[in-house]
């Protein structure tokens, strides 16, 4: 009885994040297309743009979620979200939980991902990060996407980061 009374809570659980991880994706997204570099990629539109220019593409959501893009130089895709991840300083005491490559999309775009956690660097609450490093084959620029969010709404924000990492193209 005990034993199917915890069955019954994890499944219970798994139905809340399941839920809450697609309660973000459930609105509306709009596509960007970031021109000078020839990048594409989808965000849910409650996010508001702060800052759109050649050499850097700033979005926030709820809940302080931001996605920060910008142009590097670096070898390939994975180079690049090390030199994101690296350079981080609005997430401290980084530790990287997952790392991996993602698939290429029809264009060619390579996709590195790193995923972690950390502390805010502004109120120190437990914080997660994402970094997706990008290449694109028919520019040469490769960049870096850095997202993060309170460790309170990782449910939502933490499957969303990978929707939008996997989002991206060249066109």
């Amino acid at each position: 009885m005990k034993k199917r009374k915890i069955y019954l809570a994890a499944a219970m659980i798994t139905l809340f994040v399941l839920a809450s991880a697609g309660s973000l994706f459930a609105e509306a997204t709009q596509t960007w297309r970031w021109a000078p570099h020839r990048v594409k990629f989808d965000l849910p539109k409650s996010f508001k743009v702060k800052m759109n220019n050649k050499d850097t593409f700033i979005a926030k959501g709820e809940h302080d979620v931001t996605i920060k893009i910008q142009t590097i130089t670096a070898e390939d895709a994975k180079a690049a979200a090390e030199n994101g991840y690296n350079s981080y300083t609005v997430v401290l005491d980084k530790q990287i939980l997952q790392q991996r490559e993602l698939s290429a999309d029809a264009s060619g775009l390579t996709r590195y991902m790193i995923y972690g956690t950390g502390k805010s660097s502004r109120t120190k609450s437990p914080a997660k990060f994402g970094i997706v490093g990008l290449k694109n084959p028919r520019t040469g620029v490769t960049l870096y996407a850095r997202f993060w969010w309170f460790d309170k709404h990782n449910g939502t924000y933490g499957p969303a980061t990978f929707k939008i990492a996997n989002s991206f193209r060249s066109y």
